[in-house]
């Protein structure tokens, strides 16, 4: 059985008439079309890039929250732009945090560990970032205490 490609009512395998719109056909003209595994409708699952997007996200992220510690050295050395530079560093934290936590989920949903550089990057951004932090965090106790002795 084959289709009229006009108005697609069903011929009869030597029509040479259509039987709906009258259209004239020859044996060329009418077309077989038997189903292959390239005209079949497969089901493709799609590509979870939840590890991709958390692991080039939490890059971005630590990037950009690694150079609070800069921003809060530069404070220190100018005094009139340093509680600018501070306010601006103190804003950093939650950009740090939601970096390691989609460094972390970024690690543990990459299964075949295309992205997970990306995560491990991050996170060592963001443990270099709490270090220097902390470090000039202390830095004025430290320059004071050393002043004082």
């Amino acid at each position: 059985m084959k289709n009229c490609k006009y108005c697609n009512s069903i011929l009869d395998d030597n029509a040479k008439y259509c039987p709906s719109c009258g259209k004239e056909y020859t044996q060329e003209q009418i077309n077989v079309e038997k189903p292959t595994a390239s005209t079949n409708n497969t089901y493709k699952p799609k590509e979870d890039n939840t590890a991709k997007y958390c692991s080039i996200i939490a890059l971005i992220c630590s990037l950009i929250s690694f150079f609070s510690p800069i921003l809060s050295l530069l404070g220190l050395f100018i005094p009139v732009v340093g509680m600018f530079l501070t306010m601006i560093s103190a804003l950093s934290i939650p950009v740090m945090l939601l970096a390691f936590i989609l460094s972390i989920i970024g690690i543990s949903t990459d299964k075949e560990k295309k992205y997970r550089k990306f995560s491990v990057w991050a996170l060592i951004l963001v443990i270099l970032n709490v270090v220097l932090d902390a470090i000039l965090l202390l830095a004025p106790l430290i320059i004071t205490l050393i002043v004082a002795l």
